[in-house]
């Protein structure tokens, strides 16, 4: 799926959290990266808040990426987010690079939604990830 050293490392990141290798992920961080939620107007600062805070995460999703692309400093994960529940949200996350490592990490989610009866003869409906 990944095709440069960036997106291979994105998708690297992605296995140790799934794995819920949160120090290992952390590592992959700046000492002073950020983490953003701009939906619940969250920051995270420093690495070490960083695996503070997923470590005491009581029920972290899996993420399932259908696409890790980007150039340059950015790279942008587009994934399912499976939390205990019938359905996935999905995550769009842009991770902003500084050399080897993330300086900086936006994650935006969103609810599923039916599509519209109207839209059916123009569309494919893929279902959920």
């Amino acid at each position: 799926m990944a095709a440069s050293p960036r997106q291979d490392r994105i998708a690297t990141l992605i296995d140790h959290f799934n794995n819920r290798r949160f120090a290992d992920y952390a590592e992959g961080f700046h000492e002073c990266a950020v983490i953003e939620y701009p939906q619940s107007g969250e920051r995270v600062h420093g690495r070490q808040r960083i695996q503070a805070m997923l470590t005491a995460f009581a029920a972290p999703p899996t993420f399932h990426a259908w696409r890790i692309d980007g150039g340059g400093d950015l790279v942008m994960l587009h994934a399912a987010a499976h939390y205990p529940g019938p359905e996935p949200l999905f995550a769009v996350i842009e991770f902003q690079f500084d050399g080897a490592l993330v300086a900086r990490e936006t994650a935006y989610f969103a609810s599923s939604f039916p599509a519209p009866d109207w839209r059916r003869p123009f569309v494919e409906v893929r279902g959920f990830v």
